[in-house]
């Protein structure tokens, strides 16, 4: 069995990531548009430089017939930096309610 050679993480730097190699030359679909909807954001902790979130969320893929499907349920776990202006995300970390995920996701949620 021959080993392949890990690239040094510089040079996967410079490459573009496998998600948008698949998006732009790799996938063939057909045309369509997601719908992502994020419900209320409940505040579960704070101090002086974070704050840690949570929401839920879904998201509806839109056939170019007009046919449409859920793609996407779960919820957001994120981290916000609070000391600077405007607040940034430290961490978000999507939480799916189920394990089937569709083979051409490619799209970050």
């Amino acid at each position: 069995m021959a080993l392949r050679k890990t690239p040094h993480p510089e040079e996967v730097a410079k490459r573009p990531s496998d998600r948008v190699t698949a998006l732009r030359q790799a996938n063939i679909f057909e045309p369509h548009r997601y719908r992502h909807i994020v419900g209320p954001i409940r505040v579960e902790q704070v101090d002086t430089t974070v704050a840690r979130v949570r929401s839920n969320f879904i998201a509806v893929r839109i056939m170019h017939d007009g046919e449409m499907s859920l793609f996407a349920a779960g919820r957001y776990l994120d981290r916000i930096d609070l000391t600077s202006q405007p607040y940034r995300f430290i961490e978000r970390l999507v939480v799916l309610d189920s394990q089937k995920i569709d083979t051409l996701l490619v799209i970050p949620l």
